[in-house]
């Protein structure tokens, strides 16, 4: 599955909820006792972070091999890959920000002169080639990529973010919005204007959008999807001027409010087969990011449990993410 992209990450999305029959369930909270392991940490020996796993063992993000610049890896049984960048006589830098398990990569590499950057490029890297993919709009980001090679992402058009899908060479313009995923069924989510102007959670499927319910709030985005149909990502609700952001779960018509760790926001960022959801919760509208691991209906501190740093991905069980190094710096890591 796919992590939020960086610059989605805890984003506060705007939206209006249109009007219809809902389930809302309340906050989530403790349930029958389900055992958390204690997860061993693997240090990736570079400033980064993990941003993506898949079931096979392959893990895939960002890393700084060169200082100040970072560019898209691949990793799989302590066996780390630079991906390089699409052209590397400007300096650019990327990110890989999905990897599928035939090891198929995808991201964005940066166009343009040393400094700055003009422009994004989405990229697919397999058989060891970085490739541009031909889309009709400018500063492109690949966001995800399923086990039959289909990529979605955003580029944009004329200023307006638009979400694509691409399969096998053909582009589809899904609107104006941003596509986050895309599971194994061709199931897309991710987020799109409302009726005013503001983003609003949804599916595309078979050639049709639907949006997601919001129950009270009235601003969201999905992050990631499983097979099963699972949809995490984040509701906003406008009780004041910053707004109060919470950990989301669309599950069989059903939206959840994940709830928190102490006070403040949280948000979901990936969900595996077996409904296991991570994210981050914190103090001061995430000023204090807390990692947490949510499953069967309970929140979890996973700093209680070897998670030094964050989590942006989870896959059987492996997360991945970061770890603190150093004076203030982090490591790429995969915790297991």
């Amino acid at each position: 599955m796919s992590a939020l992209t960086t610059s989605s990450w805890a984003g506060r999305l705007a939206a209006v909820v249109a009007a219809g029959s809902l389930v809302v369930a309340a906050p989530a909270g403790p349930a029958a006792a389900c055992p958390v392991r204690q997860y061993r940490v693997i240090d990736l020996g570079f400033t980064g972070e993990v941003l993506s796993l898949a079931d096979a063992g392959y893990a895939a993000g960002r890393g700084e091999f060169t200082p100040g610049r970072s560019h898209p890896f691949l990793w799989r049984r302590g066996q780390v890959r630079d991906l390089g960048e699409l052209t590397p006589t400007y300096e650019g830098s990327g990110a890989a920000t999905d990897v599928n398990n035939r090891g198929q990569v995808v991201g964005y590499s940066t166009i343009g002169q040393k400094s700055p950057p003009v422009d994004r490029r989405a990229f697919l890297w397999q058989n060891g080639r970085m490739t541009a993919l031909d889309l009709p709009g400018t500063d492109a980001q690949a966001d995800a990529i399923n086990d039959r090679g289909e990529i979605v992402g955003t580029y944009t058009v004329q200023g307006v973010g638009h979400a694509f899908l691409w399969r096998h060479g053909v582009v589809t313009d899904l609107g104006r919005g941003n596509a986050t995923d895309i599971n194994n069924r061709g199931r897309i989510v991710g987020a799109r204007p409302g009726r005013q102007g503001r983003y609003v959670p949804c599916v595309w499927y078979r050639g049709r959008v639907t949006d997601l319910p919001l129950g009270p709030a009235t601003a969201g985005g999905a992050a990631a999807v499983n097979d099963r149909g699972w949809i995490v990502g984040h509701g906003t609700s406008e009780a004041d001027s910053e707004g109060v952001e919470s950990a989301y779960l669309w599950r069989a018509g059903t939206v959840t409010d994940l709830g928190r760790i102490g006070i403040g926001d949280s948000a979901a960022a990936d969900v595996d087969d077996r409904g296991r959801i991570i994210g981050v919760t914190g103090l001061n509208n995430f000023s204090d990011p807390i990692a947490f691991l949510w499953q069967r209906g309970r929140m979890t501190d996973l700093r209680t449990h070897g998670v030094r740093g964050g989590v942006r991905a989870i896959s059987h069980g492996w997360l991945g993410g970061s770890m603190p190094f150093g004076d203030g710096g982090y490591h790429a890591a995969v915790y297991r």
